[in-house]
């Protein structure tokens, strides 16, 4: 909870509860000064155990999307774990996005829940050959994506190569 705020700042008022990010540890005080630029505003709706849970998950999503490699519309990522805490944001972000998902889950109840979260292609390793299903997701993808040029009066290519999936797939 903020308890002061210095000049200038209109971002948060005394009062307003907040959750960081910060570049060295800060949890074991009681009171600390902080950059509003680490700030986040939590809404009322939120309660202080979610918002502890998620803010690293949410930065850790963050990292993956739009730090090592920024995802953008028309690309095909795969995301491990997809209906893990992370897996789950990186779906929705990605799907937002434009990407296409393909992800791993471990049940059929978790591949429902990834798929609605944006997994496309929620594969359940532990009774699917990940490798295979990586290939028909891409293959199918690749189809799909060859169809709507034909349809938009492009060129029938004399060659259809398909993609290898570590030339397709982001990993994450």
């Amino acid at each position: 909870v903020v308890e002061a705020v210095g000049e200038g700042v209109s971002e948060v008022r005394p009062g307003d509860r907040v959750a960081y990010a910060s570049e060295k540890p800060r949890a074991y005080s009681q009171a600390t000064v902080m950059p509003v630029t680490r700030l986040v505003k939590l809404p009322d709706f939120i309660d202080d155990e979610t918002a502890a849970a998620v803010i690293l998950k949410g930065l850790t999503a963050q990292y993956l999307i739009r730090g090592a490699h920024s995802v953008s519309a028309g690309e095909t990522i795969l995301i491990q774990a997809a209906a893990g805490g992370v897996g789950l944001i990186m779906c929705q972000w990605a799907r937002h996005l434009g990407a296409r998902v393909i992800g791993t889950v471990s049940t059929a109840e978790k591949a429902e829940l990834a798929k609605a979260d944006g997994c496309e292609h929620p594969i359940i390793y532990t009774q699917e050959d990940v490798v295979a299903r990586v290939a028909d997701a891409l293959l199918e993808s690749t189809q799909a994506r060859a169809a709507q040029g034909l349809r938009a009066g492009a060129e029938r290519p004399t060659e259809t190569r398909v993609p290898t999936p570590s030339s397709q797939v982001r990993v994450a």
